[in-house]
Parts: structure tokens; C-alpha cells; sequence
């Protein structure tokens, strides 16, 4: 059910052009699914995995985006991910924290 809600949620904003959108754990599951209906509606992802190898696979599956790592279990992987995420996305619209 979950899923089925979070891909809903992605679905409303297609109302909105061109969002500027993080979320965390977009390898696998609900994270995976909301990727692909965000990039096909127009919107820049940025895909938050806990690996590099992880994020460029996330971003092969989605078919785009921008592959980033946020291990949220290391402090300093979250302030490095949140000082790269600030550089390439200054106006971010949406963080979805989805992995845990």
C-alpha cells in the first residue's frame, strides 16, 4: 500500500513543471517506481543511494537523473551529500526522504 501511495503522490506533481526533486533510496522499491514516473513527467532527480555503485545504477533504471550517495547511517556521508546536493541543486523543490 505504501507504494501505492508514494507513486500517487509522485503522479500529483506532474501539476508542476520542472521540480527540482531528491530522494533517498531510489535502487529498489517505492524509491525505484516514484523515479521513473518523476523523470518521465519532466522533473530533475536527484537519486540518493548509500553507493556510488548503487546511485549509477538507480539512475540507469530511471532512465536519468543524477546519481549522488547519502549512506544516512554516516554523518559524513549525509553532510557531504547535503553540501553537493546545496552546489547542484540551490533551489531544491522536494526531498523525499524514502530509504530506511
Amino acid at each position: 500500500q505504501w507504494c501505492h501511495t508514494f507513486c500517487l503522490i509522485a503522479l500529483g506533481l506532474s501539476r508542476f513543471a520542472a521540480l527540482k526533486i531528491a530522494i533517498t533510496g531510489t535502487n529498489s522499491g517505492v524509491g525505484a517506481s516514484a523515479s521513473k514516473i518523476l523523470l518521465e513527467q519532466g522533473h530533475t532527480l536527484f537519486h540518493a543511494c548509500r553507493t556510488a555503485d548503487g546511485a549509477a545504477a538507480a539512475v540507469a533504471e530511471a532512465g536519468g537523473g543524477v546519481p549522488m550517495v547519502c549512506d544516512l547511517a554516516d554523518l559524513a556521508s549525509v553532510r557531504q551529500f547535503c553540501s553537493e546536493l546545496s552546489a547542484a541543486a540551490p533551489a531544491l523543490d522536494v526531498l523525499c526522504l524514502n530509504s530506511g
